[in-house]
């Protein structure tokens, strides 16, 4: 199963591969500012600090994982229609 994830990554098309690198990026910038928010809620205990970091923080994961899915999912239908 894993390995036939790591095949169908390498073969991704080359813009779709940059667009999902560039895409990420932006995940890691916005998972950074969602830490940096429950960093903050540490030292001035306010619940809406954790709140607001632990809602970014989900969000940032199921937006990485939706880039993955469709990624992979444009990719099929791409290489399906060119076939």
């Amino acid at each position: 199963m894993i390995y036939h994830l790591i095949h169908t990554f390498k073969k991704l098309d080359k813009k779709i591969v940059s667009l999902m690198k560039f895409s990420w990026l932006f995940c890691f910038v916005i998972a950074i500012l969602a830490t940096s928010f429950l960093i903050s809620y540490h030292f001035y205990p306010l619940p809406i600090l954790f709140t607001i970091g632990f809602s970014i923080v989900k969000t940032t994961l199921f937006f990485a994982v939706t880039i993955l899915i469709c990624g992979i999912g444009f990719d099929t239908i791409l290489k399906e229609k060119h076939t």
